[in-house]
């Protein structure tokens, strides 16, 4: 009876300690393991552009992209576009997660520029056998324009581009790097 007793005790002080809040966490809206919340649908686009990947240049002729809160984990909002080239027989993929402030989609979807300094690259990477490479850069010089942009019902349209001022060097690839370069995009 007394093992059970402590049994019992020790339980339910390790749930009390799990219910606590930690008065430390100075963002009260952070829930880790939260809900990331779409703030838009998939869209997608037929339109030409390039990327620069080390001393090559890739050709793609479709763009994906979907906009959505990723503040359950670092308290920022998250533009990926996934860049496709259909053409070629490689089916090259680029995907850039691009970190912006937590904002509202109306307010993220209009002509403007913002400074991004958190990025995540992804690639189909034709040098070493079609195998992919995603790294995060955490200290990127990047700006995000917005020419035209216009957002309604969970769907969005604009033109813009995404400009990398320096350099990004791999670390897990050692002999990839993305140029300073500008990504021209566009939503019809």
């Amino acid at each position: 009876m007394k093992t059970k007793f402590i049994f019992l005790f020790a339980t339910s002080l390790l749930f009390i300690a799990c219910n606590k809040e930690n008065i430390n966490n100075p963002e009260k809206n952070i829930n880790v393991g939260g809900v990331y919340l779409p703030y838009t649908d998939l869209v997608r686009s037929s339109t030409n552009s390039t990327i620069k990947i080390s001393d090559s240049i890739c050709q793609f002729n479709k763009i994906e992209a979907i906009y959505y809160s990723f503040k359950p984990t670092a308290n920022q909002n998250v533009l990926i576009m996934t860049f496709i080239d259909t053409l070629s027989s490689k089916g090259k993929i680029v995907q850039l997660n691009i970190f912006t402030r937590p904002m509202n989609p109306a307010d993220f979807f209009q002509k403007s520029s913002l400074a991004i300094d958190s990025i995540m690259i992804g690639n189909t990477n034709i040098m070493i056998g079609n195998t992919s490479v995603s790294e995060n850069f955490f200290n990127a010089d990047a700006i995000l324009t917005w020419d035209t942009a216009y957002f309604e019902n969970f769907s969005f349209k604009g033109k813009g581009y995404f400009e990398i001022i320096d350099t990004l060097h791999s670390t897990i690839a050692h002999f990839q790097f993305y140029p300073d370069q500008r990504i021209n995009f566009e939503f019809k």
